[in-house]
């Protein structure tokens, strides 16, 4: 995932958990995704979107979305070349399993064609739903935005809402414990944050109520998971922790 939008994502939750005053001490890297400094505290951040085992998944759902995320920069690109005016948007792709490189190139200039003529006459702070007739696209919620610092382009869906399962958090969780060693030689205090913004086949999954009664095991520190909207974070408490696989060596 691009970093700015990491980077989007994690000031987002340092709000949502009222840390927003540690946004300055925020050092960018690689295992773990972020440092923040807390005091005498470092405190490794580990960002990462919600995965489940329980609907389609491997290899195909992983390049479904890379093709989906490359025609977004594709089209975003486009778009600010020719001037459009700062705006945020989540695009309903049509269920395609495959497009071709060459049809990339045509959606994405499509979608930035199509955004800069629509675009332009919404008001700012302002959400539309358009439905362009497109083969690839389904429905656009677009957002007149401030700035472009403001501004995120993502890939959305509709369907049935539901919360991540125990299942789903573990399996998402145990993607990340493999680097944890790796994570402590940089940090403290070693934090999982989960941005639920999975769309699976019909399903949304969305980030748990604040009441939730999930619990996990794992050696992670502390579990957070993002609504996609970045309006709330709630918790996930860790009931007990777990071997690792470089424990059981």
């Amino acid at each position: 995932m691009d970093k700015r939008v990491e980077h989007h994502r994690l000031l987002q939750f340092l709000d949502c958990i009222g840390r927003e005053g540690l946004a300055e001490s925020v050092q960018p890297g690689e295992s773990p995704d972020f440092i923040v400094k807390d005091g005498d505290v470092l405190i490794g951040i580990e960002h990462t979107q919600l995965t489940t085992p329980r609907m389609f998944g491997g290899a195909s759902a992983r390049q479904v979305r890379e093709i989906r995320d490359e025609i977004l920069r594709g089209s975003q690109k486009r778009y600010v070349s020719a001037g459009g005016v700062p705006i945020d948007i989540s695009v309903d792709f049509r269920p395609a399993q495959s497009i071709a490189r060459p049809q990339r190139l045509d959606v994405a200039r499509f979608l930035a064609e199509y955004l800069q003529e629509k675009a332009s006459v919404s008001t700012f702070g302002s959400y539309i739903t358009l439905a362009p007739r497109h083969p690839a696209i389904h429905s656009i919620g677009v957002t007149r935005v401030a700035t472009w610092e403001h501004s995120l382009w993502h890939e959305h869906g509709g369907g049935w809402v539901s919360s991540p399962s125990v299942e789903d958090l573990q399996h998402t969780i145990a993607s990340k414990e493999r680097a944890l060693p790796a994570y402590r030689k940089r940090a403290t205090s070693v934090w999982l944050l989960i941005v639920c913004d999975l769309v699976a086949e019909d399903e949304f999954i969305a980030a748990p109520p604040m009441d939730h009664a999930l619990s996990v095991t794992s050696e992670f520190d502390r579990i957070f998971c993002l609504d996609w909207m970045g309006r709330r974070c709630p918790e996930i408490p860790i009931a007990g922790k777990r071997e690792t696989a470089s424990q059981a060596r």
